[in-house]
């Protein structure tokens, strides 16, 4: 609205660097009807069989050791390829504009989702929420699995690394390198790949605090090579859904994330007459895009504490 004042540029917008759309990995080309929702089918659990993925010859045994071990054991199958799906959800902004004194609804729109969705996509991503419904599946605060009407897996469930249901009550939460140590010794045995560590952001200062993590080019990472996803659309909740309280917080380690998504759509140009609302004489512009994302294998979850200082 013009007054007396003069009228300026607003300040430049800068996105947040590091978050989850730092660390996707986003295949081309794509296939043609992905926005349907995907079936990829990932290779898991080589590693978490143990000594079911080692053998011996007995004749190289007895020359080296000079005693005759059994018979060496049956090969079995130690590994899985079973379907996994993921769900689309989609991203918008609408703007509300009067039909006076305004050029480009249109470009408006598409700057406010290019601002707006890296923290849409990660909300969604971590609550499985879109529209207040839990309908974006695989996301990461889950403690139970789910499947299609087809039977193949569109959810897993996390598994708490400290291996019981009581963390977070008082005096029960763990320090976050003993979080991220074990956050990382889970993927490296179910995955043994480069993975993804998906922290919020209040946690960033704690981790840096204590030289558990470090820029390399634009991603963050952890010593041992996982990729840091901060998130500040991530809100630190659990598995079950609880809400982050005090200094508690929870964090989760997924394999590699990939995912696809369409290009900006904007559903009414500037010139149709679609986007004009004649009930309050304002011009409606809404721009979206469509994301669907899944993960490799594995799926783990702790939580940790906040602002613990060196030495505790």
């Amino acid at each position: 609205m013009a007054n007396f004042r003069q009228i300026v540029d607003a300040p430049s917008f800068t996105p947040l660097s590091f978050g989850l759309l730092s660390v996707m990995e986003m295949p081309t080309p794509e296939p043609m009807h992905w926005q349907q929702g995907i079936t990829y089918e990932p290779l898991c659990g080589i590693n978490v069989s143990g000594v079911g993925a080692l053998t011996y010859e007995e004749c190289i045994v007895v020359t080296g050791g000079g005693f005759s071990p059994p018979a060496s054991p049956d090969f079995t199958n130690n590994f899985t390829q079973a379907p996994r799906g993921a769900q689309p959800f989609t991203t918008y902004a609408e703007f509300d504009c009067s039909t006076v004194g305004l050029q480009d609804a249109q470009g408006l729109a598409v700057r406010a989702l290019s601002a707006a969705e890296p923290w849409q996509v990660e909300r969604a991503f971590w609550t499985g929420l879109a529209g207040g419904q839990t309908v974006v599946y695989p996301h990461l605060a889950a403690n139970a699995q789910v499947l299609d009407v087809t039977g193949i897996l569109l959810q897993t469930a996390a598994v708490n690394v400290t291996g019981t249901g009581s963390v977070g009550v008082v005096g029960d939460l763990v320090n976050i390198e003993t979080a991220l140590g074990l956050l990382e010794a889970a993927l490296a045995n179910c995955y043994d790949g480069v993975g993804i560590i998906h922290v919020p952001q209040l946690l960033v200062p704690t981790m840096d605090a204590w030289g558990i993590i470090r820029q390399q080019g634009p991603v963050m990472k952890t010593l041992n090579g996982n990729k840091v996803a901060v998130g500040a659309g991530y809100p630190g909740t659990g598995p079950d859904s609880s809400a982050r309280a005090g200094n508690q917080c929870w964090m989760y380690a997924t394999g590699n994330v990939f995912g696809y998504r369409s290009p900006v759509r904007v559903r009414a140009p500037d010139s149709s007459a679609a986007s004009l609302d004649r009930a309050t004489n304002t011009r409606k512009m809404i721009a979206e895009r469509t994301y669907v994302i899944g993960w490799d294998c594995c799926h783990f979850a702790v939580q940790t504490a906040i602002g613990v200082p060196r030495g505790t």
